[in-house]
């Protein structure tokens, strides 16, 4: 579109013309009110255009003008950087011109405050490289301009993301074989993503449950069949969440395995001997402790663990009937 302002020139016809390679191009003078004038066309080809403009028949001032007619659906732009980054890590995004002028691109990234961010850009023949560098958790606006007019696309939406500000709560800490072990992921401060938890014992993955409970919240679950340490994996994104692998051991809900030896129920003073003792063997496996109880009628004076055992000692002077173990 060419504009024309005949308003201080007189009276007379205001012709236009334009041409490409030779061959007219049809064209239309719409007047815009008070003497002012627009010539319209449409190209079909790409390249320069050429338009003359005159007034009753003298070529106006400057005429004829030259256009050059691009084609902006043939630029080629691509990678990751116009859809995902990570914070605080360069990611970049490529364009091929096919031999058009650089000078008619413009780039604009935004963070979602609309602040601008810096960006770099590189050069190997006919492809640029555009780099940047998203501080912020959010969606940042990325527009690409050629000769003013957005490429196909543009604008662009990069959701930037924080792996490190996913984290794992409400972790059941019972673990006991047979029983369900549950934990809360909270990916809410990260940005968007997706979530992939995986959990393993000796190297199988385990079936796990999940459960949406809002605001970028998930409650996992899994209901361990064996005793030992299970892995639980966390990425977003494919980055790893840290703290992760989560260390979980299951161990046996009740230690039925554990068998009672033990000197006597009566005192016995042999060679100035000043407690009694008995011993409850683990067979080799560990037991947390806090799971078992003891209690000695006379009162109990220590408690050790070694040797898969636990090795308890009463007064001399106590009646030692054990009540419960």
């Amino acid at each position: 579109m060419c504009a024309v302002d005949q308003s201080v020139a007189g009276e007379g016809m205001l012709r236009g013309e334009v041409k490409n390679l030779g061959s007219a191009v049809p064209c239309e003078m719409r007047e815009c009110g008070e003497g002012r004038w627009e010539l319209v066309f449409t190209p079909l080809h790409v390249g320069t255009h050429t338009v003359h403009l005159s007034l009753g028949g003298v070529p106006l001032p400057g005429s004829p003008f030259h256009v050059d007619v691009i084609d902006c659906g043939g630029i080629c732009v691509s990678g990751e950087g116009l859809y995902s980054a990570r914070v605080n890590t360069k990611t970049f995004f490529s364009l091929d011109l096919h031999g058009l002028d650089a000078t008619d691109v413009d780039i604009s990234i935004t963070d979602p405050s609309g602040n601008r961010l810096r960006y770099g850009v590189g050069r190997r023949g006919h492809i640029f490289r555009v780099e940047v560098v998203p501080v912020v958790v959010g969606p940042h606006r990325v527009q690409v301009l050629l000769a003013g007019g957005h490429i196909h696309g543009s604008p662009f939406v990069c959701h930037a993301y924080d792996p490190a500000r996913v984290t794992i709560t409400h972790v059941d800490r019972s673990a006991r074989r047979g029983k369900e072990i549950g934990f809360t992921v909270d990916t809410s401060a990260a940005g968007c993503g997706d979530l992939d938890i995986d959990i393993s014992h000796e190297g199988q993955k385990v079936k796990t449950g999940q459960k949406e409970v809002g605001d970028g919240r998930y409650r996992y679950a899994f209901l361990p069949g064996e005793t030992g340490q299970f892995e639980v994996r966390a990425t977003f994104n494919g980055d790893n969440i840290p703290g992760c692998p989560l260390l979980v051991r299951v161990e046996e809900d009740t230690p039925t395995f554990i068998t009672i030896s033990y000197l006597s129920t009566e005192p016995i003073n042999i060679r100035g001997a000043r407690t009694n003792f008995f011993v409850l063997h683990m067979g080799g496996t560990h037991i947390d402790a806090t799971r078992i109880s003891i209690n000695i009628e006379g009162g109990l004076t220590h408690c050790m663990w070694g040797g898969g055992a636990v090795w308890c000692g009463a007064a001399r002077t106590a009646l030692q009937r054990i009540l419960s173990v």
